[in-house]
């Protein structure tokens, strides 16, 4: 069920993403259950429930509250959830853990880790907190449900600001103006494109637009992640006399219709068409 180049990808970094291993009927199951849980923990105070050996089953977030409950981590969710269990001993999973590590394998533990809003708002004081010449820099953060946080240092470059939008945050430094991030998020909503990166285009046009930076504007770059462990998409203007941002959705448009394929080149070329250049006829 996997592909020589997700074992690789395993083999090289510890993990690979899986598509469609749960149907879309048991994973409502496993939500339901999760929201069950989470539900239950409003009424706790501290860690509670117990496994093997004595540790907490359910770990509760810092913040957590009647009001705004937020469930960190489940321990060995198998043993008290058929749905769990299901989905780990009685599907796909076995036998791709059997391709990656033999048939003989024996279970040891598992555990669910669940991010709960506001997570973004965390991450970004915690690199606050442990980063040092925080003043210098600037940070954004998207969590899994569209929540969103940034910081500006005092001591960032030039005129510096951030604007949070509906599902997307943009930062600047060296800006032209205070209101080119304002701009740029926008731009990211009024896209009505397909992809993410449609959206984006969209959000640096709309910010050069704005004012752009106070000096003139060399270079560009779209990078944008998927499910696998690489980028599907990384094009960039290193140096441009001209327009990168146009230069850059040029670059775009080229490469948006060949995308898919290319994912699938990487993942099983088998399956992936010919390109039609000499050599692949």
């Amino acid at each position: 069920m996997l592909s020589e180049a997700q074992i690789e990808t395993y083999a090289e970094q510890g993990f690979v993403i899986a598509r469609a291993v749960v149907s879309d009927e048991l994973l409502a199951q496993m939500r339901a259950q999760l929201d069950a849980w989470t539900e239950e923990s409003r009424y706790e105070q501290a860690n509670y429930g117990e496994i093997l050996g004595g540790k907490a089953r359910f770990d509760l977030q810092p913040g957590h509250s009647p009001d705004h409950p937020q469930l960190r981590r489940v321990a060995n969710p198998i043993d008290i959830s058929k749905a769990y269990r299901e989905a780990l001993f009685e599907g796909p999973v076995v036998e791709l853990v059997a391709e990656l590590l033999w048939p003989d394998v024996v279970f040891h533990h598992c555990k669910l880790n669940i991010k709960a809003p506001g997570a973004a708002t965390e991450a970004i004081d915690e690199v606050i907190k442990s980063s040092a010449q925080i003043e210098h820099r600037q940070l954004a953060a998207i969590d899994m449900d569209g929540q969103t946080a940034h910081f500006t240092g005092a001591k960032a470059l030039g005129n510096s600001a951030g604007a949070e939008g509906a599902n997307c945050v943009a930062v600047g430094n060296l800006l032209d103006n205070d209101w080119v991030p304002s701009a740029m998020t926008a731009g990211f909503a009024a896209d009505d494109g397909e992809y993410l990166a449609d959206h984006l285009m969209a959000s640096l046009a709309a910010g050069m637009e704005a004012g752009g930076e106070a000096g003139p504007v060399r270079s560009a770059a779209l990078l944008v992640a998927g499910i696998e462990s690489w980028p599907v998409i990384d094009l960039r203007i290193d140096w441009s006399e001209g327009d990168p941002i146009a230069e850059l959705a040029a670059l775009w448009a080229a490469y948006r219709p060949l995308m898919d394929d290319y994912v699938t080149r990487a993942l099983n070329p088998e399956a992936a068409p010919s390109y039609g250049v000499p050599g692949d006829e």
